[in-house]
């Protein structure tokens, strides 16, 4: 059997900076289970819409499997259209993915093309469904866990499973993924080497925040891979392609203490000239003086955090389990290490008042903070919030393609669209522009190529025009390009 797996494109926001992990994984355990797999990564090396299309209707696949994200669903169905342009019909589409996970009875309904979702994590459940197709006739969705599929003129699905061995479900293919041959400059001002690296320690989240979606892909229960495991992609990746920094990049490596504690000794004793940073946070309940001497023994040199709110009542409203008195306290505590401090914030959530949100303007700017991310509220599938939003009538219908960080399409707060637009544009100038932040962050940038990046992208959150940079191009360029 041959399969291919597909990262669409999102119409021109920045998706190719790093590897498709997610894919690189189901990469890793459909060709342990004999199947002949490529990852095609739409907008990484040229690789078009175009060129894609022709490939799949010069030898057609037994299978596809397209990856979807509520941020970039809209492109997703133009890239199965053409898919569909390409192969026969016969050729079964899986799609999989966040949104699909939150919405797979709506996902079929939305792409008339896409035979299956799948739902949750696809490394065992995929290699299932290849297995079954090649039966052919014979065949049995409901053999396939977290499966979805038309039968009848209705919708029928599986039980999602998620694996708990994660280690069992081996190592990425490094070699043939490439991660060197990504654009490493989109990720200035983020990392403090470039190139980085990628990895993944744990899956899951036993946090409640309602805003979140995370637990609809990975569950509640955190999973871990041994520390073994961790330090084996790492020193492939640093050791044998030469990363000099390594990005963890869940949710939750710090969550138990026990584990990194050990992983950190583990590491530290490898005396690697290595750095190693954290994007998407730590949890502030976590930090204390212990942790952070562990996380800078072993490189980390900042660590980013999730405030969310300045408001009291907001992050009780969130389900943050934090307040803003332990928001300063350990913020001010990560910079007496000298560590930088990133923080990430987020404006329009629903109930906030103007004032409010201008209150979460002014503590992101007194916290010492060497970053900000303000990003706007928005609904995503699967969460509490939107539960709560859905029930109460204030979403009807949500026009998913516009489910991106860079504009700002609607408000479900005290203010307008356009209000948190200019408020937004406010927080951003207001931290950004200060001479010593500034200063800062200019100093990070080792090319005219990055800067040039850097600033086209502020000028997309702040809502202001700039030509389009000659190395990036849009979906619908994409599309026509040879």
């Amino acid at each position: 059997m041959k399969a291919v797996l597909i990262r669409p494109d999102s119409n021109g926001y920045v998706t190719a900076a790093t590897p498709p992990l997610g894919l690189a994984y189901l990469h890793a355990g459909l060709k342990k289970a004999g199947v002949d797999v490529e990852v095609a990564d739409l907008g990484h090396q040229d690789l078009t819409r175009k060129k894609l299309f022709e490939r799949l209707a010069a030898d057609p696949p037994d299978l596809v499997g397209v990856q979807a994200f509520t941020r970039s669903l809209f492109a997703t169905k133009d890239v199965i259209d053409g898919i569909d342009t390409a192969i026969p019909k016969s050729v079964p589409i899986v799609v999989g993915g966040p949104h699909p996970s939150a919405l797979p009875t709506e996902t079929l309904n939305e792409i008339p093309r896409a035979t299956y979702v799948l739902t949750g994590e696809a490394d065992e459940s995929l290699p299932a469904l290849a297995a079954e197709l090649a039966k052919g006739d014979r065949a049995n969705p409901e053999a396939v866990t977290g499966l979805y599929w038309r039968e009848n003129g209705q919708v029928r699905g599986t039980a999602q499973h998620l694996p708990q061995d994660l280690d069992s479900l081996g190592h990425i293919d490094w070699d043939y993924m490439k991660p060197l041959s990504y654009r490493a400059e989109e990720l200035t001002g983020f990392t403090k080497y470039t190139p980085a690296a990628q990895v993944y320690t744990s899956r899951g989240c036993p946090y409640l925040c309602e805003y979140c979606s995370v637990h609809v892909v990975n569950g509640r229960k955190i999973r871990r891979h041994s520390a073994e495991f961790v330090l084996e992609d790492m020193e492939r990746l640093h050791k044998g392609m030469g990363f000099p920094e390594i990005r963890i990049m869940d949710d939750n490596f710090p969550t138990q203490r026990k584990y990194v504690l050990d992983f950190c000794e583990k590491l530290a004793a490898k005396n690697w000239d290595l750095a190693v940073s954290m994007p998407c946070g730590v949890h502030l309940q976590l930090i204390d003086d212990e942790l952070l001497d562990a996380l800078k023994s072993i490189g980390v040199y900042g660590v980013a955090v999730a405030v969310e709110a300045g408001s009291d009542r907001i992050l009780k409203a969130m389900k943050k389990g934090i307040n803003i008195k332990l928001v300063k306290e350990k913020t001010k505590l990560i910079t007496a290490k000298g560590l930088d401090a990133t923080g990430y914030f987020i404006l329009g959530y629903p109930t906030e008042t103007r004032e409010e949100i201008k209150t979460t303007i002014k503590l992101s700017r007194s916290l010492g903070l060497t970053r900000a991310h303000y990003n706007v509220f928005m609904p995503f599938p699967g969460t509490k919030i939107t539960e709560r939003l859905e029930t109460s009538g204030q979403l009807e219908t949500i026009p998913w393609e516009h489910h991106h960080f860079e504009s700002v399409n609607f408000s479900y707060c005290e203010v307008s669209a356009d209000e948190l637009r200019r408020l937004r544009k406010m927080a951003l100038y207001s931290f950004y522009l200060r001479p010593h932040i500034l200063w800062h962050f200019l100093t990070k940038l080792s090319s005219a190529r990055q800067f040039v990046f850097v600033l086209r992208k502020f000028l997309e959150y702040t809502q202001l025009s700039w030509p389009k940079l000659p190395w990036r191009r849009t979906a619908a360029a994409s599309a026509t390009a040879d």
